[in-house]
């Protein structure tokens, strides 16, 4: 599968799961500008995102995405990756990278899981709140999830960690999930994800 979407005009794509969970405010997620964009509101343990299914892969999957977030907020956690269920709430295997927190504004958390056991590691990268994007990537195969991160276009510029441990069967159907999940008590406001471009390639070699 090769899929790329640059969000252009003012609704998403057929190919992605319409509707967002929960589905208490439907202007939370807007298409414009070539930027897809996801508002958190500060419902405590709510959590909103959206899913494309991929299905099963040959042998190994890329996931190149740029994004920004507004602010990094306590009580909040943000995602991007591929998970094992269009909802993320009930997914057991993922790759993923991970950003929350209110103070540790450059650490992003790479992680891998499955059947509920995980890894992960704290990537003291510089992202998400300035008016430039960043450029994210994850590699997954049999044998290993390899993470990149760095500058604005692909392929990112930085090595940062490889799991060998945890990593999801690519062989299984997996979907690309973005959003976010509220703690409890929740955020004191809320803050947005806008994503520039989701770029996938299966059965890639490097």
């Amino acid at each position: 599968m090769a899929f790329r979407d640059d969000f252009g005009g003012t609704a998403l794509r057929a190919d992605w799961l319409q509707a967002i969970k929960p589905s208490d405010n439907a202007g939370a997620l807007t298409v414009g500008s070539s930027n897809l964009s996801l508002q958190s509101g500060t419902t405590a343990g709510q959590t909103r995102y959206v899913s494309l299914g991929i299905g099963a892969q040959r042998r190994s999957i890329a996931l190149n995405f740029t994004f920004l977030l507004s602010a990094r907020q306590a009580n909040q956690a943000w995602f991007v990756g591929l998970f094992n269920n269009q909802d993320p709430r009930v997914a057991t295997d993922w790759a993923r990278w991970r950003w929350d927190g209110a103070t540790a504004v450059t650490t992003a958390y790479a992680e891998t899981a499955m059947t509920g056991a995980t890894t992960g590691v704290g990537a003291a990268q510089m992202v998400t709140t300035s008016a430039a994007v960043s450029a994210y990537r994850i590699f997954l195969d049999t044998l290993l999830a390899n993470f990149r991160q760095g500058g604005t276009a692909f392929p990112p510029t930085t090595d940062i960690v490889t799991n060998t441990l945890h990593i999801p069967p690519v062989q299984q159907n997996l979907w690309i999930v973005l959003g976010c999940t509220n703690a409890n008590p929740g955020p004191a406001a809320s803050q947005t994800m806008t994503v520039d471009v989701i770029d996938v390639v299966d059965s890639v070699l490097a």
